[in-house]
């Protein structure tokens, strides 16, 4: 299913969430309950006929008061660990350059959330085919937020990657960041466009880019670093206690790559430095490496 809202028509996503349904238990917050709200949504907004209300709304040129409409929140608003305002689209299917990373994806646990996986599937629907109402619900965003843009999934083409940019440029107010493995949108949007002072790209260890393209991102005023996801053993596994045998165990495994400027990520993103600075978000951090234990 997520590689059919990946790289299927809007016909062939309709076609199989229709042919999904029989299957599926339809009771409050099953998988067949979120999937029936997708399917509605997406026929009602592809459908041509004047008497269909919603989509009339949602075509509307002062969207913004509709959105209410939308089957699922575009932006969701993390917790603890992730005090931010964040956007995701299916992992996998709208990540064009993974690589070992897909043996190990933490997305695919958390679809055992059927709201978590239909709210990606929609987000990826209309990130595709209707990137407008993305663009409205960014405008509603509260001033001075932080937005960790792609939890799950990736920038699946230049297209979405300059789409994303532009619209950060739009709302400097808001402070955006995210992890990578589409460097090579990047390179193509190149060090001649003007890229937004708000987003701070991570470089994500794991996909299918060289050595030479990932320096040649690290030159990018957009760029802040490498983030990547060491092996550390059972000890560098033990992030959720940041530990000190955690901490020792991940500088050590990086020390084997020669990596020397180091901060180690505790994992909890709203309090890895005093007074709830984030480092992955922070230009403070230009060319520093990030890391984490695979855990």
């Amino acid at each position: 299913m997520a590689n059919v809202f990946g790289y299927g028509t809007k016909s062939d996503i309709e076609k199989s969430l229709i042919e999904l349904m029989p299957q599926l238990n339809q009771s409050v917050r099953t998988y067949g309950y979120y999937a029936n709200k997708l399917l509605k949504f997406i026929v009602d907004i592809e459908s041509n006929s004047v008497n269909t209300r919603t989509n009339l709304r949602l075509k509307n040129i002062n969207q913004s008061r509709f959105l209410r409409y939308l089957p699922f929140k575009v932006f969701g608003l993390g917790n603890g660990k992730l005090p931010f305002h964040t956007f995701s689209t299916l992992a996998l299917s709208t990540c064009p350059f993974k690589g070992a990373c897909a043996d190990y994806c933490y997305t695919l646990n958390g679809w055992r959330n059927p709201a978590a996986f239909y709210r990606q599937a929609f987000n990826t629907y209309i990130i595709r085919f209707h990137p407008h109402l993305i663009a409205e619900s960014f405008k509603l965003l509260p001033s001075n937020s932080t937005l960790r843009l792609y939890v799950d999934g990736d920038f699946d083409s230049l297209k979405t990657l300059q789409f994303w940019m532009d619209l950060l440029k739009g709302r400097p107010d808001v402070k955006a960041y995210g992890y990578s493995k589409s460097l090579a949108y990047f390179d193509q949007l190149g060090q001649n466009y003007e890229w937004p002072k708000n987003y701070q790209l991570n470089i994500s260890s794991g996909g299918a880019s060289t050595p030479g393209l990932i320096e040649k991102i690290k030159l990018l005023p957009v760029c802040r670093g490498e983030f990547l996801s060491l092996d550390a053993g059972k000890a560098g596994a033990g992030y959720k206690e940041n530990s000190k045998p955690y901490r020792l165990a991940v500088r050590k495994a990086a020390k084997t790559q020669g990596i020397n400027r180091l901060f180690v990520c505790p994992g909890n993103c709203g309090s890895c430095l005093p007074n709830g600075g984030h480092a992955c978000g922070m230009p403070e951090f230009k060319n520093v490496t990030i890391a984490i234990g695979i855990h």
